[in-house]
């Protein structure tokens, strides 16, 4: 996937949950940004929307203990699956181009596509950090760390979604600059890795943990088909129509 040297428009979300189950957990605040993004990383925002929500569940004490939100702040806060599934309307009649975030892969987008959001191109900085912590650069792949040594100060309101969202922008930049890959289609590469090719693993199904270019063919049409119900990523997407 390429942006072909141009500037995108893009989505970067955060929520902070009553846990971390995403099947269960319920969304005690969002954010959600529209931002334009160039090849050296530089951005401008251009829409935010930060909000509490009632997440229909109690907040856990350890979930309340890393971001703060107590039962009490959101108790009159508009239900989170509604604002948000209204939210995701008008994000996927948008002409983005890709979704920014940090461990949105393992986290954040999926809990967008539980309620509606059609995937993006995904480019997560948390892969970089990943890529920095192998090679012995960061000890730690938390945000707050890679915040940390990349601007040489603590993160403020860490854990606060759009203290995180625009941390998580603000990374791209000087994250593309370690990379010396300089330009942000070729950062994107970098940290999509295997993503949306034959080497890419299968996360569920009869063929979990699979490449998709060892997975049957007729497996693959199955999964491409309408009577498939099960939430595919872009890249899953991709990396499935190029197997055929």
């Amino acid at each position: 996937m390429s942006f072909n040297g141009n500037s995108i428009t893009l989505l970067a979300h955060d929520y902070e949950t009553t846990g971390l189950v995403i099947k269960e957990l319920g969304v005690c605040q969002s954010a959600l940004c529209i931002a334009r993004m160039e090849q050296d990383g530089s951005f401008t925002v251009v829409e935010t929307d930060v909000t509490y929500l009632n997440p229909g569940v109690a907040i856990s004490p350890e979930a309340s203990q890393i971001n703060g939100i107590t039962d009490l702040d959101v108790m009159d806060a508009p239900e989170w699956e509604p604002y948000l599934r209204e939210q995701m309307q008008t994000v996927n009649e948008m002409n983005l181009d890709a979704v920014v975030s940090f461990n949105g892969n393992r986290f954040d987008n999926q809990i967008a596509r539980r309620v509606g959001w059609r995937s993006l191109p995904s480019l997560d900085v948390y892969r970089y950090a990943s890529i920095m912590k192998k090679a012995g650069v960061i000890d730690s792949v938390k945000l707050t760390s890679t915040y940390q040594f990349f601007f040489g100060k603590e993160l403020a309101k860490a854990h606060d979604a759009l203290a995180d969202v625009t941390a998580t922008l603000e990374l791209v930049k000087p994250m593309l600059e370690h990379s010396g890959t300089g330009s942000l289609d070729a950062f994107h590469k970098l940290c999509q890795g295997d993503d949306g090719t034959g080497e890419m693993k299968i996360g569920f199904g009869a063929h979990k943990g699979k490449k998709v270019k060892h997975i049957p063919r007729d497996y693959v049409k199955w999964l491409l088909s309408d009577k498939c119900d099960m939430d595919l990523t872009f890249e899953l997407r991709t990396a499935l129509e190029n197997s055929l």
